[in-house]
């Protein structure tokens, strides 16, 4: 997209947004608090519970770069009630019509730096094993709403996890493709799995590791995520040490590992 293409739509932008649910126009969305921005566009906090994410593409970059078009949020808002995974509830049009963002949750993520030095910091180890079953048995259901509603996890990373007091949730739906063939459940099964490796691989190398060791903690991140039993086994390594911190957890399982 042209810098000329770029600043008019920015000044759409300023114009002002109408919400596709409620036909409720907001004059401009600049005037709000900007939480970040991204290569794909810029986030606005709007109350207290809600964000607002315009875009920076037309529809044909938005589609050959496989972000968020609008069918894709319809189809999102429209079929999807997600817990953990944070996606489009609601459609953003500019004062022309012209779809422009959307509307989602808004999570505020206690372990980033921004809130590090303060009371309400927390480390994503600082959670406990409790909080992790149950992230864990909400992302499950999440993810098999993707696959019954024909929707493909992707772009899953650092980036992707968020750490509110309720511990992890997922953002960042612009990159999931939608798709008819079969499949899409083993595949969105293999990412659900990887995300919960992660995290734990994430702890479990966060006090440094050796090269092999590194190497051997990745071969299991990816063992893990083609495990149909990996979850049912780390259920069950759990039991009912609902109090132990994720930290002490880990550190226990990578001695299991490394052996």
């Amino acid at each position: 997209m042209s810098l000329n293409t770029s600043s008019r739509a920015i000044e759409r932008m300023r114009q002002g947004v109408v919400f596709m649910s409620t036909k409720k126009s907001l004059s401009n969305v600049y005037d709000l608090p900007r939480l970040g921005a991204g290569h794909d566009g810029y986030v606005f906090q709007y109350g207290d519970d809600l964000a607002l994410k315009l875009l920076k593409y037309d529809i044909n970059e938005r589609t050959r770069r496989d972000l968020m078009t609008f069918e894709k949020a319809l189809h999102i808002t429209e079929n999807l009630n997600l817990k953990r995974i944070i996606g489009p509830i609601d459609v953003l049009f500019d004062e022309d019509g012209i779809y422009t963002g959307y509307v989602m949750k808004r999570v505020e993520d206690l372990s980033s730096e921004q809130f590090k030095g303060t009371s309400i910091y927390r480390a994503p180890g600082e959670f406990d094993c409790g909080q992790l079953l149950w992230a864990m048995e909400e992302l499950g259901e999440d993810f098999s709403q993707l696959s019954k509603n024909g929707m493909i996890a992707k772009d899953i990373n650092r980036g992707s996890l968020l750490f509110p007091s309720d511990y992890l949730y997922l953002c960042d739906m612009d990159k999931y493709q939608m798709s008819t063939a079969s499949g899409v459940d083993a595949i969105n099964m293999n990412r659900y799995r990887y995300t919960i490796a992660k995290v734990l691989f994430m702890e479990m190398v966060k006090s440094g590791a050796s090269k092999d060791d590194y190497k051997a903690l990745n071969r299991w991140v990816k063992q893990s995520s083609n495990s149909i039993s990996f979850i049912r086994d780390l259920t069950s390594e759990i039991g009912t040490d609902f109090r132990m911190p994720i930290s002490e957890f880990a550190e226990q399982k990578v001695k299991t590992i490394l052996r």
